[in-house]
């Protein structure tokens, strides 16, 4: 293989984790959203999310490209997780929030029948 074809290897390799990344990061929001978290709790899991995804960068330079950090991977990681926000990710929290909704709706008419109270003693 040549270097360049190498180059966009790993390049794509580093796109991919930051979509993984950002699938992560979605999680998390979802987490957030349905919770109602303070501000200074979204902070600090923030502050960890992005601590986790240094150590999650530096993991992959180190299995896919020897430990060398270069420009094109942080842009790769960082285009990837901005892909997966921009894209899938707005529509992800849309279909978990909405299905969320439901099943909160749906438990709590079940709350009305006596039989389901039984239950939950």
């Amino acid at each position: 293989m040549t270097t360049g074809l190498l180059t966009g290897v790993v390049f794509l390799l580093f796109l991919i984790a930051g979509v993984l990344f950002g699938l992560l990061y979605e999680c998390g929001y979802i987490l957030r959203t349905l919770t109602k978290f303070g501000k200074i709790t979204t902070y600090v899991s923030d502050f960890v999310l992005f601590l986790f995804a240094g150590v999650f960068f530096f993991f992959v330079a180190l299995k896919v490209n020897n430990g060398i950090i270069a420009l094109y991977e942080v842009f790769g990681f960082v285009l990837g997780f901005a892909l997966e926000r921009v894209s899938v990710g707005k529509m992800l929290a849309m279909i978990l929030i909405f299905s969320y909704n439901i099943f909160t709706r749906f438990v709590k008419h079940l709350k009305k029948f006596k039989l389901f109270r039984f239950l939950l003693r």
